[in-house]
């Protein structure tokens, strides 16, 4: 931007600001005058629509008076005549009253005769029945304090708001006693809202405050009205609020109190704005008058300016640009006169004088640079801020075989390995951040392959920091590059031999620990088999004669009972003996206790019986078993960590069993997986077992076990059936990092000498390389875990 227009610039920018601000400072002032004027005729209209309604009723409250002290009226309250009705309480009465309601009550709040008239119909109707409701809810309307006391003001009804003035029955002296009560009303309808218009010459509405379908102004108002602003002092006046509804209108808001003192009406008078549109009017007059003004002084100030300042700088700016665009250092510059730019130009002069001098010292000194580069073993480099070679030593040729020619100019990730580019684009991003949170000079090693001339790798070690310019921008890089490729190679034979010592190191381990591991179960599946061997022959001895026993006891019973038909019952030792052994009850209760036997005697074949399935662990044979079969002998052995503990609850098992086929498998070792992933789903609901007497609205412990049967088709025809197995808990679950490490050799997050992180490993090592199946975790921490077994129906 020249500097021509920056002054116009800055001058246009200073005339709109100072226009601104006194175009605000104007608006907050002048048109603020106008809107409190405007408000306070608004709240002189509200108060004049208010008075007119007060003056309606102070004239309905005048006809109420004539009437109700008239001896006729006196009369006619009492004996209800014909006469009275037909001189009296006509149509055209009610016309010239301009009333719609007519009643006479008596001292017991009954009426005694009533009428209502439609003013715009012209036709009689019956009293409205909610007027007879509110007058037998509100008895105090029909009450007064003294023969003089009157009731007036407004009730709101179902069919519109109604002007009410009620007044005592009196004699024509105004004297009693009182024979009840005289009440006149007018409906505020749409014949007495124009007469109201038209006599205060204002455009206005009328709501019932407890209207639901208010205006939405007129409900925003309504909220501002609170009930603490109508309680007493009762002669208080509503207050008024004005709101702006737009630029051409205003309109003012009060509320008009009912007959009992509560709001009943929401009066608002609407009146157009020409006051403060005057206002705005004569407001952007003046700002424009002082506009032009600005701009005339503006014009006078650019005209000086270009003549004393911005002419000589030109001629200055286009006499030093021939000076860039040639290059000669020797021309100079000549400006006349005495003022500022004159002495610019004399120091322009000498400037161009140092640099002369600078720029042959600067010659002389690159080719001493040059010689010692040129000489150095190692690469030297320089890129430009897109990573183009600028600059390439000789030593680049001597290792790479490309030429110097050839590069420059060529981006440097063009030489680098494909695998390693991504790396080297890393990097220099990372030294294009140093720039901006270190030091600029800083230096940054790192390894990277190169691919030479004849098509080999070669790993170079770069050291490399920013060039920056003058004002600090970035432009490019440079630093050495020194060939470290016999010294990676050696390191990667070095590592290559300890990552293979490692893994030796750590297969033994692991084949170690399952040795022990599957020694300590062969054992276990020996005693246990030999245990349930020699329960079972005594047990079976036990079982096989509980029925013969039975079939004694019951032939004994026969024997008895027909001795007993054929031996008199006169044998008195004999009865006192079955008294006394209470023979009866025993004749009842053994063979109760010989089923009792038989049922025990089973539930101990079956715990042998799962006893002998579990033993099968030494078993290397391949056999067809059944999988629940496994499953629920190892679900017996653990039934004692799964039944309650002293005060703690049960760990209830589901099981939802599919139609399996037999499985070719190694069925001990799969006995062994059963009871790894159940005795760890077990131990992962310890936290979760709630006392008996503890809230029940906790989550149970519960482990669910489910089985299917599936077939897989391959996209080459082969069909694969297998047996899908899920052990899910809802425990506390896994973390990311614990799901990912669970079937490591000793990694376990059980407390010291509780697990040795071997179980969940070799059960992974049975189902995956001994049974060509698939063993995988899925959890999520605080929503439990689940094991997922798939076993092929045949192995191979």
């Amino acid at each position: 931007m020249t500097l021509r227009q920056k002054t116009l610039l800055i001058i246009g920018v200073m005339l709109l600001c100072l226009l601104m601000a006194l175009y605000i400072s104007l608006s907050t002032i002048w048109l603020n005058g106008f809107a409190q004027i405007e408000s306070q005729l608004t709240r002189q209209n509200v108060e004049r629509l208010t008075e007119a309604l007060t003056n309606d009723l102070k004239e309905l409250d005048s006809t109420v008076r004539d009437w109700a002290g008239w001896d006729d009226t006196y009369t006619f309250v009492a004996d209800v005549n014909d006469g009275y009705i037909q001189e009296n309480i006509n149509e055209a009465t009610f016309t010239n009253l301009r009333l719609n309601i007519m009643l006479f009550i008596n001292t017991s709040n009954q009426m005694t005769y009533g009428k209502s008239f439609d003013l715009q119909q012209k036709v009689w109707k019956p009293v409205p029945e909610s007027l007879r409701q509110y007058l037998t809810t509100n008895p105090q309307l029909l009450q007064y304090d003294t023969l003089t006391r009157s009731h007036t003001g407004i009730v709101i009804l179902p069919e519109g708001s109604l002007l009410v003035s009620a007044q005592p029955i009196l004699k024509s002296d105004r004297t009693g006693p009182s024979r009840g009560t005289l009440l006149f009303g007018r409906f505020l309808n749409s014949a007495e809202l124009l007469r109201l218009s038209t006599l205060t010459r204002l455009q206005f509405s009328i709501y019932p405050f407890q209207d639901r379908q208010l205006p939405s102004d007129v409900r925003a108002i309504k909220n501002k009205f609170t009930i603490q602003e109508f309680t007493p002092p009762p002669q208080a006046l509503p207050p008024i609020f004005v709101r702006p509804l737009g630029a051409k209108q205003i309109s003012g808001y009060t509320v008009y109190k009912d007959i009992a003192g509560k709001p009943g009406l929401l009066l608002r008078v609407d009146l157009r704005r020409d006051i403060y549109q005057q206002g705005k009017r004569g407001l952007h007059y003046l700002v424009a008058a002082l506009f032009a003004v600005g701009l005339t002084f503006s014009t006078l100030i650019l005209v000086l300016l270009e003549r004393s300042v911005l002419s000589p700088l030109s001629r200055l700016s286009r006499a030093v640009n021939r000076i860039r665009t040639t290059g000669d250092l020797g021309d100079r510059l000549s400006i006349g006169g005495r003022d500022e730019l004159t002495r610019l130009g004399s120091s322009i002069n000498q400037l161009l004088q140092s640099l002369q001098q600078s720029q042959l010292q600067l010659y002389q000194s690159e080719e001493r640079y040059r010689s010692v580069v040129n000489n150095i073993t190692e690469i030297i480099f320089q890129t430009d801020a897109t990573g183009k070679w600028t600059f390439l030593n000789s030593a680049w040729t001597e290792i790479t075989g490309f030429s110097i020619e050839e590069s420059l100019g060529q981006p440097c990730r063009n030489f680098i390995h494909p695998e390693d580019q991504a790396y080297f684009e890393l990097q220099f991003y990372q030294l294009q951040f140093s720039q901006r949170t270190q030091s600029h000079s800083k230096n940054r090693p790192y390894e990277i392959r190169y691919q030479v001339r004849d098509g080999s790798d070669r790993w170079f070690e770069v050291h490399s920091r920013l060039t920056v310019g003058s004002s600090g921008e970035m432009t490019g890089t440079a630093g050495t590059i020194d060939d470290i490729t016999e010294r990676k190679l050696a390191e990667t034979r070095e590592r290559d031999k300890a990552r293979e010592l490692k893994q030796t190191a750590l297969e033994l381990t692991r084949t170690q620990s399952q040795l022990m591991q599957s020694e300590k179960l062969s054992s276990l599946g020996q005693l246990v088999a030999g245990v349930a061997h020699e329960i079972n022959n005594p047990l079976s001895f036990v079982y096989g004669n509980i029925d013969q026993v039975n079939e004694y006891f019951q032939n004994l019973l026969s024997l008895i009972a027909l001795y007993e038909r054929h031996i008199s019952n006169s044998l008195v030792d004999v009865k006192h003996e079955k008294e006394v052994m209470d023979f009866e009850y025993m004749v009842n209760d053994l063979p109760k206790l010989i089923n009792a036997l038989k049922i025990g005697a089973e539930r101990i074949r079956e715990i042998v019986q799962s006893l002998k399935n579990f033993s099968r662990m030494n078993e290397s044979e391949l056999e067809a078993v059944d999988i629940h079969e496994g499953i629920e002998s190892t679900l017996l052995i653990l039934r004692h960590k799964l039944k309650e503990k002293r005060e703690y609850s049960e760990i209830e098992v589901i099981k939802n069993y599919g139609e399996l086929p037999k499985v070719r498998c190694y069925p001990g070792q799969l006995n062994q997986v059963w009871m790894n992933l159940i005795v760890n789903a077990i131990d992962a609901l310890e936290e979760k077992r709630i006392k008996k007497n503890c809230d029940r609205s906790q989550v149970s412990p519960l482990i669910q076990i489910h089985t299917e049967f599936k077939h897989e088709y391959k996209s080459n025809g082969c069909d694969i059936a297998y047996v899908v197995i899920r052990i899910v808990d809802n425990g506390a679950g896994m973390t990311e990092d614990v799901r990912y490490r669970v079937f490591d050799p000793f990694f376990t997050t059980k407390p010291l000498g509780k697990g040795t992180g071997l179980g969940l490993s070799i059960g992974h090592q049975i189902i995956v390389e001994n049974h060509k199946g698939q063993l995988s975790v899925q959890s999520q921490l605080g929503h439990g875990s689940e094991f997922i077994i798939e076993l092929p129906i045949q192995i191979g």
